[in-house]
């Protein structure tokens, strides 16, 4: 990953920082989607510490859904199998409890 480092920056940098700056890209991109862009981060803290439902998929991911009241809609957050990183959020039109 030197190499790569070398690259991208005349600076010398970690990939932790590399990927920490990619990361922080993503999350902006994925935000100006219309359907996510309303998504609240407190929402999604709702659906982790009180979720409505909650299923393990095959892959060990773990997903959680929570009643948002404000949209009157159900928030369903994919988190990864560690039980922590959000992976994923948004507005289940699917979903009944």
């Amino acid at each position: 990953m030197e190499g790569l480092s070398r690259v991208i920056s005349p600076l010398k940098i970690t990939t932790a920082l590399i990927v920490s700056v990619v990361r922080r890209e993503l999350r902006r991109v994925h935000r100006k989607r219309a359907d996510r862009a309303a998504i609240l981060d407190e929402w999604i803290l709702m659906a982790l510490q009180n979720p409505t439902a909650e299923l393990v998929q095959r892959d060990g991911r773990i997903r959680r859904w929570a009643y948002i009241p404000e949209v009157d809609r159900y928030l369903r957050v994919v988190l990864l199998a560690d039980g922590v990183t959000v992976h994923n959020a948004f507005l289940d039109r699917r979903f009944t409890p």
